[in-house]
């Protein structure tokens, strides 16, 4: 289910119950192994994070956007490289 303006959950079942967190990090770490990509439901958020930063997103929104309690999280642990991340994503010259 989508989030419509009066579904306080990004994600949700369809009775509006918002999916475990568990369930979530679960579900996505068996797509990811069966895709066989190493990568995990942190490793999205700091690449939203970072490429939000890169893309002109100030600090604060990022902090809002992410859900982090503070600007100073976001500083210390959310910005920075991509790049650990995004070598499972990408197809490199050598590989073809």
């Amino acid at each position: 289910m989508i989030r419509t303006s009066n579904q306080p959950h990004v994600s949700a079942w369809p009775d509006g119950q918002p999916y475990k967190p568990d369930w979530i990090t679960h579900r996505f770490a068996t797509a990811a192994k069966d895709a066989r990509i190493k990568a995990s439901i942190h490793d999205l958020r700091r690449s939203f994070s970072t490429l939000a930063q890169r893309a002109g997103v100030d600090r604060l929104t990022v902090k809002d956007l992410g859900g982090w309690s503070s600007v100073t999280v976001v500083e210390k642990h959310y910005t920075g490289e991509i790049q650990p991340v995004l070598e499972h994503f990408t197809i490199r010259p050598s590989a073809l």
